[in-house]
């Protein structure tokens, strides 16, 4: 399912990106789009480099995931669970019942040495885990050896069972004309 202009102010009420939204209406066919949309693991790391459409793909995976009912979804920057997530209860209860959540840019957040961060986000994916809710995680980390030594083999065993991490290739589309 496609995002359109009139489902824009309730999907940025949901978190999510209005260049992203804008993006998606316009999307045409990438391969992100189609390793996001064909997956439907309970949680799917799609890693690659910058601009290769993997924000765009979530979303569209987030609106076939949660069956095109912006409330049932949710989208959260990963820099954002470190600041607040921890200590606001409905917020933290928002992102890990939310039927479908995309996690966007892990790996841009600051990992702070008491492991603050780790434990918040272990906790999300645990839970969500638990209630069997839908989970897609971004990332620019290309290589899952690198994913998993930054957040170690607790999280990397929940993809391993529940779910999959995929490389996407293609070319910038930012930089595209």
């Amino acid at each position: 399912m496609k995002p359109t202009l009139e489902l824009l102010p309730s999907l940025a009420r949901r978190g999510i990106p209005e260049r992203t939204i804008c993006a998606a209406i316009n999307a045409t066919d990438t391969e992100a789009i189609q390793q996001a949309t064909g997956a439907w693991k309970g949680l799917l790391v799609l890693g690659g480099k910058p601009g290769v459409g993997k924000s765009v793909a979530a979303l569209l995976w987030l609106l076939d995931a949660s069956l095109g009912k912006p409330e049932c979804l949710y989208w959260v920057q990963a820099g954002d669970l470190a600041r607040g997530f921890a200590y606001d209860q409905d917020s933290f209860e928002l992102i890990t019942s939310a039927w479908a959540l995309v996690i966007d840019d892990l790996g841009l957040e600051y990992l702070d040495e008491k492991g603050r961060y780790l434990c918040t986000l272990d906790e999300v994916l645990s839970r969500r885990f638990a209630k069997c809710r839908r989970t897609l995680v971004t990332t620019n980390i290309t290589e899952p050896s690198v994913f998993v030594d930054r957040y170690k083999e607790r999280i990397a065993s929940r993809i391993h069972e529940d779910g999959a991490y995929v490389v996407v290739g293609g070319e910038d589309l930012r930089r595209r004309k």
